[in-house]
């Protein structure tokens, strides 16, 4: 008999009084529990709580509170003899606080039941019959009385507002909970504020109710949906509110069933105006909703509703900033709920913008709730940071199915509603951004994920004993804020995708979709319960095992996707595969040798995949291999598995000494230059016999591409000579593969004329992705030498429109300025910002770039905030800014004319190097220097 139970949750009601003013609150909360009829006491989660009294049916028990685990211990003696054994100990610490948070702080003594539950305990379990063990748990109605005075966590408070985080075990700080993974439990919200202010909660909003004398409202919320108190998020503060209409698929209903929607559309309206502190009226809908048809049919749910309702809140300052970022928000449902095959699970959505420096986190997703921080919200003339807010926000969307709807049933299947999720929002950004910026993202993401795992990292799937209810990490993964977890997991769905098809993958969403909403109508219509969601079978929960064994069972590749899971799910580690190849012309064949390395963790980990897929009968470690021939794609596929080194011959189709047919238009265009310079022509003949010379030794291949769809999780690298970059960058249709080439061609040393060549036909090509174009000016910057030509071909070269990696590119041409080259960089730079901040004419010197609008010309506005750090970046033999760089920033550019934003006179000021003695810097330039220190300061 355990002494403190931790019960099942089966209903929980929160009443809540916030003032802001002194940063307080009390309530009480009323919990509706279930737990073994031979326990003598159970134990609630209340950390750091002021708990004044507890109830059990009505009648004052007794109850111990235990002192948080930070105010339990003593502080540690730390060792000194080094940083090894220093982080030693704070590893071992760390463990113990968090295995001690799994201890509940309130004990609760239940009162005595009489000598009937003495009995049953008496009674052998042999004896017992089945009716008599399910009669041995019991009910209780728990209420606890609780006061909240200047919290450290959970609730916060700035100013006016307050919120929760609900961060890593939580929801415990700001009301008394069971506060474990799989404790659901519909719940009943009642937040008390100030009658200026809103109190925005998970849920539907049922009524408002004014109360001393009208200084104070009362929010009601009702939550149906069984949610854990992890989910459960609060905000508090005098909001601005605004609704918008859900764009959505036309879905044609009876007409008997019309007025029952139009009715339930009526009433979430009204509850969405209450937030306002109106009458029930419509609202005015935004602009936005012109996104619908006018004669739109009546929508209905597995609810019998109509249209979800979506109200967005913002402190009056951000309104302007918040309506704008969060726009694209309703986009995001309507893909979602298209692509799932239902309509969102929660009757409303509410989403929270706080002020700038409260939140603790960037988003929080909650039920029906999402609490966004106020630094994601942009204005219409910010590009780059808006462009990332809305696929945060739409991340966030996503999470509403996969991770808050729909949870993980072991802390080990965490990494599943992951990866889902982020699939979920890959596939917008494939919509609305494109399939070239899908694919150069992933191959980006791949990089950094080979990058920052160096073998220690833990597996997605972490199998621990049921007795931690938090998981063999204590649910620590999801403290780590570089997202490499989610883009493995997302890389391993779609590496999942591609095994079965997207079709296939699809229908496998779209039935964990189904099953959710039909269990959903079955809890509407009493068929189910609704509480404790721990059930085997219930769909709200995933696991890897069963989604695992559906998707492979659809498919019919059950073999395949265990031998991926074993690898990329269950083990750890990430290799990394070099190769190169010679061509054999006599037995037209490509000879490609593969070698494979990685950490300790790699090596054990492939070696395991392939012992078990050999048990098995399956196949385990193929890598794709693409010989890009002139008229077809030749796909071949090398058996690596754990082998360290591998040789192996690629038959090349294609007959040595074949070639494409040569183009009418160069014929006509050699006829024109013919009949223009026959001179020309001639050497231009020459050069072409040349050439024609050095191809008939080469293969009869373009290029050569490994792993091209992305289908293995691991770092690829491919020795092959420039010619071969130079195809790829030119005719792959690929943005993944073209940033393979880009950065072939500037890893060549010494640096070649046709890879020069290729870089500058690619950053002319308008053609090109953008994102492409700015890596190959990157990569000509890292190439440049002291040759003058190469710096003029870099200065001519058409802008690039995309503003992090065109700034890299520029920093890069900047860095090439040394004293070899005479600062030839720099004079190019300064050349074209002259150009470009200011008119042609010498006597109107104008500035353009404030004119410049972001929306008209995305790069254009960018290149142009670019190029004065680039040209700030600049540096000479002793480490200083050289005097002509500084000159004209701080007086042409730096003085306020062009308008550029602080945030990019601040990182100007950062990177130039004043130097303290003998700073080769003019009278004039240190007295700009002097007046933009100034007014740096003001702002």
């Amino acid at each position: 008999m355990n002494a403190n139970v931790i019960p099942q949750a089966l209903h929980q009601a929160l009443w809540l009084t916030v003032n802001t003013i002194e940063r307080t609150a009390q309530g009480h909360t009323q919990l509706n529990l279930r737990c073994p009829g031979s326990a003598h006491s159970i134990g609630l989660f209340a950390h750091d709580l002021d708990i004044t009294g507890v109830k059990i049916d009505g009648e004052d028990v007794e109850f111990e509170q235990r002192l948080s685990v930070y105010e339990q211990q003593e502080p540690p003696e730390v060792p000194a003899q080094g940083a090894a054994d220093l982080a030693e100990h704070s590893f071992y610490e760390y463990q113990r606080l968090v295995q001690k948070e799994a201890e509940p702080e309130l004990i609760i003594q239940l009162p005595n039941r009489g000598d009937e539950t003495d009995l049953a305990e008496a009674r052998p379990p042999e004896f017992e019959s089945e009716d008599a063990k399910v009669q041995r748990d019991v009910d209780l109605v728990v209420t606890v009385a609780f006061a909240i005075e200047q919290p450290n966590c959970g609730l916060h408070f700035q100013g006016l507002y307050a919120c929760t985080d609900n961060q890593l075990r939580r929801s415990r700080a700001w009301f008394p909970c069971v506060d474990v993974p799989l404790a659901a439990c519909p719940f009943e919200l009642h937040f008390t504020v100030p009658a200026s202010h809103m109190a925005v909660s998970c849920g539907q909003l049922v009524k408002q109710a004014w109360s001393d004398n009208g200084k104070s409202r009362t929010f009601h919320y009702k939550l149906s949906i069984a949610t854990p108190p992890q989910d459960i998020a609060l905000a508090v503060g005098p909001f601005t509110a605004w609704q918008v209409a859900l764009p959505t698929k036309a879905i044609h209903v009876k007409a008997a069933d019309k007025e029952a929607s139009v009715a339930a559309t009526a009433a979430a309206g009204s509850a969405a105006a209450g937030h306002l502190g109106a009458p029930p009226t419509p609202l005015k809908t935004p602009p936005y909703s012109a996104l619908r048809t006018p004669c739109t049919p009546v929508l209905l749910d597995a609810f019998g509703r109509g249209d979800s309702t979506i109200t967005h809140f913002a402190p009056p300052e951000s309104k302007l900033a918040a309506d704008h970022t969060l726009k694209t928000l309703g986009l995001a449902f309507n893909m979602y709920e298209t692509f799932l095959g239902c309509k969102f699970p929660y009757k409303a959505l509410q989403t929270v913008v706080l002020p700038e420096g409260m939140a603790a986190e960037s988003m929080h997703s909650a039920a029906g709730l999402q609490i966004l921080a106020g630094e994601m919200m942009v204005h219409e003339r910010t590009v780059e940071q808006g462009i990332e807010s809305r696929l945060a926000i739409a991340y966030a969307v996503a999470q509403q199915w996969f991770g808050v709807l729909m949870s993980p049933r072991t802390p080990a299947d965490a990494w599943l509603v992951e990866g889902l999720a982020g699939y979920l929002h890959d596939l917008f950004l494939r919509r609305f951004l494109g399939k070239n910026e899908l694919r150069y993202r992933r191959h980006k993401q791949r990089q950094a994920i080979y990058m920052a795992d160096d073998g220690q990292a833990p597996p997605l799937y972490c199998k621990a004993s049921p007795a931690l209810l938090w998981g063999s990490m204590y649910g620590t993964e999801h403290l780590d804020p570089s997202g490499l977890r989610k883009w493995k997991a997302t890389a391993v769905m779609w590496m999942l995708s591609a095994k079965v098809s997207e079709d296939i993958f699809k229908k496998q969403l779209e039935r964990l979709a189904g099953a959710v909403a039909n269990h959903l109508q079955q809890l509407q219509q009493g068929l189910g319960t609704n509480a404790g969601v721990d059930s085997e079978h219930d769909p709200r929960l995933l696991s890897s095992r069963e989604f695992l064994r559906e998707l492979g069972k659809g498919a019919g590749a059950r073999k395949e996707l265990s031998a991926l899971s074993l690898r990329w799910i269950n083990l750890r580690g990430m290799p990394h595969i070099t190769a190169a190849f010679t061509y054999n012309k006599k037995r037209n064949s490509i000879e490609l040798a593969v070698r494979q390395q990685g950490s300790e963790a790699a090596k054990r980990s492939t070696e395991q995949a392939a012992e078990q897929a050999a048990k098995e009968g399956s196949a385990v470690g193929l890598l794709r291999v693409l010989l890009k021939e002139h008229d077809h794609d030749n796909v071949q596929m090398v058996q690596l598995a754990a082998k360290p080194l591998l040789l192996q011959d690629l038959k090349v189709n294609t007959k040595p000494g074949a070639r494409r047919g040569k183009k009418a238009g160069k014929k006509k265009k050699d006829e024109a230059a013919e009949a223009e310079d026959l001179d020309d022509d001639e050497q231009t003949q020459h050069d072409q016999e040349i050439e024609d010379a050095a191809a008939a030794d080469r293969p009869p291949v373009q290029w050569v591409e490994m792993d091209p769809q992305m289908e293995t999780l691991a770092s690829t690298c491919l020795l092959q000579p420039d010619w071969m970059w130079s195809a790829q960058l030119e005719r792959s249709k690929d943005t993944a593969a073209q940033s393979v080439a880009v950065a072939g061609l500037a890893a060549l040393r010494p640096t070649t004329h046709t890879a020069v060549s290729a870089l500058e036909h690619c950053l002319q090509n308008d053609l090109v992705y953008p994102r492409i174009r700015c890596e190959a000016a990157m990569a000509l910057g890292t190439t440049a030498s002291s040759h003058s030509e190469l710096v003029h071909k870099l200065a001519c070269a058409d802008v690039v429109q995309d503003s992090l990696i065109r700034c890299e590119a520029a920093m890069a041409l900047g860095t090439t300025a040394t004293s070899d080259t005479e600062f030839a960089g720099l004079h190019v730079l300064l050349k074209i910002f002259r150009a470009r901040c200011h008119s042609s004419s010498a006597s109107e010197q104008q500035p353009q770039v404030g004119q410049a609008q972001a929306g008209s010309n995305v790069g254009e506005y960018l290149v142009d905030e670019t190029l004065p750090l680039a040209i700030a970046c600049v540096r000479d033999e002793r480490g200083f800014s050289p005097p002509e760089a500084v000159e004209v920033l701080v007086s042409d550019f730096l003085s306020s004319c062009c308008g550029v934003c602080a945030w990019v006179r601040r990182h100007l000021w950062d990177n130039l190097n004043w130097g303290t003695t003998g700073s080769p810097l003019s009278e004039a330039a240190e007295e700009y220097a002097s007046n933009w220190y100034v007014v740096l300061n003001d702002e």
